[in-house]
């Protein structure tokens, strides 16, 4: 998940909220077609991809949740 960290802290550095819907649906459409060409089904790719994506917005979270937590402590300090 290093590469989520690392997206988490490129979204916070550029005022980019976590979530996309729009661009979610896309990755998801685009992604799932390259598997199903190579015989898996529907059901497993869009599985799998909320899986992976729940776990990267977890660590998306955590990083924007860091850095709040010192902005909070350097404005009282």
């Amino acid at each position: 998940m290093h590469i989520a960290e690392q997206i988490g802290r490129y979204k916070l550095e550029n005022n980019i909220t976590i979530l996309q819907p729009n661009r979610w649906d896309e990755i998801v459409r685009e992604r799932s077609q390259a598997g199903i060409k190579e015989g898996l089904t529907e059901e497993f790719m869009f599985d799998l991809y909320n899986v992976v994506h729940k776990e990267s917005i977890r660590h998306q979270t955590s990083i924007m949740n860091t850095s709040n937590q010192a902005h909070k402590i350097e404005v009282k300090g």
